[in-house]
């Protein structure tokens, strides 16, 4: 019974940070495009970099969805 209540949490918590994620995104994403119109250089490097690290975040939690999913195909 824990199990399963901590492995529905997992499941929630990574929804949430995939949820998160793409609403940093977006905000990363406007003012990189406010950037642009400005010609700011060191804020369109500064939302880019940002933008690298969310891709990256939500890579690993695909990752890590992939790993959880095989380690139950495994135990069925």
């Amino acid at each position: 019974m824990l199990k399963k209540i901590n492995s529905e949490q997992k499941i929630t918590n990574r929804n949430l940070q995939s949820i998160l994620n793409i609403i940093l995104m977006m905000i990363l994403v406007k003012e990189n495009r406010e950037a642009e119109e400005e010609n700011d250089e060191t804020r369109k490097k500064i939302t880019r970099l940002g933008m690298i690290l969310v891709t990256i975040t939500q890579f690993m939690l695909l990752a890590i969805d992939i790993i959880e999913i095989v380690k139950r195909r495994k135990q069925q």
